[in-house]
């Protein structure tokens, strides 16, 4: 089973995330979901994902949006290659997160 690292990997090789953000996203990644990188994607649940997300969104609405957004990625990839049957960063927590203020 893969790890969310080796997805991660996998969905920037395959280009599916492009840009000048690719090196914010690195770092987004390696610093805030640290604890789900080693983690098989298969062992990778809701509550995993909001331990993630739920500060971020409380400290940096923005960016927490975007995490989650990569996030979704990575799991998107993995539920498509059948490593799951639902994306845990999908609207499954919609209503667990703080509500972000529109800019």
């Amino acid at each position: 089973m893969p790890t969310f690292a080796d997805l991660s990997a996998k969905v920037e090789r395959g280009g599916q995330w492009r840009g000048r953000t690719r090196e914010t996203r690195r770092r987004t990644l390696a610093r805030y979901p640290a604890r789900l990188m080693g983690r098989p994607v298969d062992q990778i649940d809701r509550a995993a994902v909001l331990s993630v997300l739920g500060p971020v969104y409380r400290d940096k609405p923005a960016t927490g949006k975007l995490l989650r957004g990569w996030i979704r990625g990575v799991l998107a990839a993995a539920q498509a290659l059948g490593h799951v049957d639902v994306n845990a960063a999908g609207e499954v927590i919609d209503a667990a997160l703080p509500k972000t203020p529109k800019t």
